[in-house]
């Protein structure tokens, strides 16, 4: 009896110690998933503060920019904020999915502010594909994945040139352990980071060829970043 009595105290320690070696392997994962997310987000709001802050004397312009140069500046705030959040919350990857989701619309702001400022016509697009920090696409590109599959995807001028040359675009990479690799071959590393960018364009057609290459644009959460944000 007693002997039976230990067995099962054993193994019920056995248990609950695996249970929390598991959980804290889970945890370690999340939180270098999240990490190079974060990193990434960082990197890219700094950027676009930066050309924000280039962009200051649009202040003087008035009413003529007035309504996309306010939303440039609204989008940095909310962007600043969401990184703010998510150090401290308990959901860090939806707070770093509405970073970049809040860049993006940034970066469109500032494309219409340009547009209207040369006497373009201004056009709401998908960022580029292949960094979206170079803002709404301007066309579409032919492009083949490290693993042969040919797609098309939304791309600004200067990588669809270097695509036609015969050169890699300009792709934005994201740490992966001691590595850097392009953003859709990440995974999880770069998923919430990914995700803000793209979640409003979810339902855009072309969206079907970018989840062929960058498979973890496909999770639900893409489209669920706009309705929080």
């Amino acid at each position: 009896m007693v002997v039976g009595g230990l067995l099962l105290l054993g193994f019920v320690m056995f248990q609950a110690w695996r249970h929390d070696r598991d959980m804290r392997a889970e945890h370690q994962v999340l939180e270098n998933q999240t990490s190079s997310s974060r990193l990434a987000c960082e990197s890219d709001l700094t950027r676009f503060r930066n050309d924000v802050e280039q962009a200051a004397p649009l202040d003087e312009l008035g009413e003529w920019v007035d309504e996309d140069w306010s939303a440039a500046k609204a989008a940095l705030s909310r962007a600043e904020d969401a990184l703010a959040r998510a150090a401290s919350s308990p959901q860090p990857v939806a707070s770093l999915e509405k970073v970049t989701f809040a860049l993006e619309q940034g970066r469109a702001a500032l494309a219409r502010v340009q547009a209207n400022l040369v006497g373009d016509e201004p056009h709401d697009a998908p960022p580029c594909f292949f960094n979206p920090n170079h803002g709404p696409s301007s066309t579409t590109v032919s492009w083949t994945t490290a693993d042969g599959t040919r797609v098309r995807v939304p791309s600004c001028g200067a990588d669809v040139l270097r695509i036609q040359s015969g050169a890699d675009p300009y792709w934005r990479t994201v740490a992966v352990d001691d590595l850097r690799l392009p953003w859709w071959q990440a995974g999880a590393n770069g998923a919430p980071w990914a995700r803000g960018w793209f979640a409003r364009w979810h339902n855009h057609p072309l969206m079907a060829s970018m989840v062929q290459a960058a498979p973890v644009l496909r999770r639900d959460e893409a489209r669920e970043v706009s309705r929080a944000a």
